[in-house]
């Protein structure tokens, strides 16, 4: 899968219990106006963390992935996620 647009926010990193780094950030597509969250994982989370910023205009491919988790009052919470295994900075035009 393939998605473009722009970063509404600043990327978010931080390491898994066993080390591993991971950022995450949210690509905003402003024709269509769909949301996407992305993961990245080691090297790939250190560039993202060092080289994005807000508004910044990406192109990101990976697999979708559906993540379930629980909030502290016991409700359930899911919500689509885009793994990636490619992320290019785009130039402004």
């Amino acid at each position: 899968m393939k998605v473009e647009g722009i970063l509404p926010g600043p990327p978010d990193m931080h390491l898994t219990t066993s080390g591993q780094a991971v950022t995450t950030f949210t690509v905003l597509d402003r024709e269509t106006l769909t949301v996407t969250y992305v993961v990245t994982w080691d090297e790939l989370a250190v560039m993202c963390n060092s080289s994005l910023e807000e508004e910044s205009k990406v192109r990101v491919f990976g697999g979708k992935k559906l993540r379930w988790w629980s909030t502290p009052d016991g409700g359930k919470r899911n919500r689509e996620e885009l793994t990636a295994f490619r992320v290019q900075l785009l130039k402004e035009t």
